[in-house]
């Protein structure tokens, strides 16, 4: 007794789990599998599997060997095509779209390294404009602060040039005042004539000339003691400034005197006792300590120190200026009276 073989033991296999989608051996679509074929195709008497669990007859040898060629052509034209090249085609397809994604997410990846990068160079080139912006700011703030120094020192040495013009201002004005008193002795002496020859009304109009004439030389005479005492405010001012300068230059030779800020000269002395070699290693020569926190405090102090010298040199010429302006503004006044 002989059985066919159970052929329907392919379909039920189980492929391992994968992410290739299990689809029909028979049309290929996925959702279903042979057994549960939604679209059978028409009966085929050669190509019936039948499964039997009681014995079935013997055939004769050429039929039973026809009969197993009948069932492989059967079983080889259900499953021609169909069989392995649907799944192929799947699994390409996944792949290329697996491919597909692979590419969009990498573009998207060039992209955004792209666009970090030219934010990044955008960053830094903002940054370098903005370092030569302040450059060019701290070089224009530089320059004007040097040429407002400049323009200050041009204006000392312009006032004390203007001081010099001042004292041949304070001769002409003695010259006015000695003028002046001419003019008085001569107004008293043609005033006495007058008199003589002349009445009371002459008389009293000659002594009204001569107080007008005697308050005239004595504001005058006030000019010429303010004037006095502003040129020798002036020369005050002058020897305060050379004295200002004199200890500024001296402060500053001493702030740059070799043997201050650390720098200490040591010189070797000459060996004149011939002393025996040394048995142990040599000692270190002791180093001289040097109090940098004191060299510090003494700098900053010098440089505290000429700048109130200075301060208060320009608060004395300011003052001088001003009181120059105001002796010029009264002698204006003087002259057109």
């Amino acid at each position: 007794m002989a059985s066919f073989p159970n052929t329907n033991s392919n379909s039920n296999l189980v492929l391992p789990s994968s992410s290739i989608v299990r689809t029909c051996y028979n049309c290929g679509d996925p959702g279903h599998f042979v057994r549960c074929f939604p679209h059978p195709r028409p009966a085929n008497p050669s190509s019936v599997i039948v499964q039997s669990d009681s014995p079935l007859l013997t055939l004769a040898t050429s039929s039973v060997s026809g009969g197993s060629s009948t069932f492989s052509n059967g079983s080889t034209s259900q499953f021609g095509r169909g069989f392995g090249w649907n799944q192929a085609k799947q699994r390409l397809d996944l792949l290329e779209h697996i491919v597909a994604e692979i590419k969009i997410r990498h573009d998207s990846e060039v992209e955004r390294e792209r666009s970090v990068k030219d934010e990044e160079e955008k960053r830094r080139k903002e940054k370098e404009e903005e370092r030569r912006a302040s450059e060019k700011k701290d070089r224009e703030e530089f320059r004007k602060l040097l040429t407002d120094s400049m323009n200050a020192r041009l204006d000392g040495v312009v006032e004390l040039l203007r001081g010099k013009g001042s004292s041949c201002e304070v001769e002409a004005l003695r010259k006015d005042i000695e003028r002046l008193g001419k003019k008085l002795v001569e107004g008293a002496t043609s005033s006495s004539a007058a008199r003589c020859s002349e009445g009371d009304g002459l008389l009293a109009q000659l002594l009204a000339e001569q107080e007008r004439m005697r308050s005239q030389l004595e504001e005058a005479m006030a000019t010429k003691r303010r004037l006095e005492g502003v040129e020798k405010d002036m020369k005050e001012v002058i020897k305060a400034r050379d004295e200002a300068r004199a200890d500024a230059e001296k402060w500053q030779e001493e702030a740059n005197r070799p043997g201050k800020r650390g720098c200490i000269a040591l010189n070797t002395p000459a060996a004149k006792v011939v002393t025996r070699p040394p048995r142990s290693s040599p000692r270190k020569s002791p180093v001289a300590s040097v109090d940098l926190r004191r060299v510090a405090d003494m700098h900053r102090m010098e440089v505290e120190t000429i700048q109130g010298i200075r301060t208060r040199e320009f608060n004395t010429r300011r003052e001088a200026e001003q009181e120059l302006e105001k002796a010029r503004a009264k002698i204006v006044l003087l002259e057109k009276e």
